[in-house]
């Protein structure tokens, strides 16, 4: 993020690019860096995961064995390294949706 909002200060004489035009720019990702930093809402459903303002259904998904005391972790599918899908919240209430997930997946199964 940081890259994006340097770089076009660099190629702006290059590019004859206004420097309101920068700022502009600079104030939209910045204004999306702290969106991306403030808690988005969870659900669960039959068919799919709502986390993180994304729609993941269950066949993309899997519990993993080893499981955090303070947080729910799923594993994406064929996400490699960017497959750890933390879910936070209370932990009575992660109890609650970490057996409704199980039962979710072990249906698909």
């Amino acid at each position: 993020m940081a890259a994006m909002m340097v770089l076009p200060w660099s190629l702006a004489s290059v590019t004859d690019t206004s420097i309101y035009w920068l700022i502009i720019w600079d104030v939209l990702l910045a204004i999306h860096l702290i969106s991306l930093l403030v808690p988005k809402r969870y659900a669960v459903t039959p068919s799919h995961l709502f986390a993180d303002g994304q729609k993941y259904s269950w066949d993309m998904l899997r519990l993993p064995i080893r499981q955090p005391k303070k947080r729910l972790i799923l594993h994406r599918k064929g996400w490699w390294i960017f497959a750890p899908l933390p879910i936070g919240g209370a932990i009575e209430d992660l109890e609650v949706v970490r057996k409704y997930i199980r039962s979710l997946l072990s249906e698909e199964q």
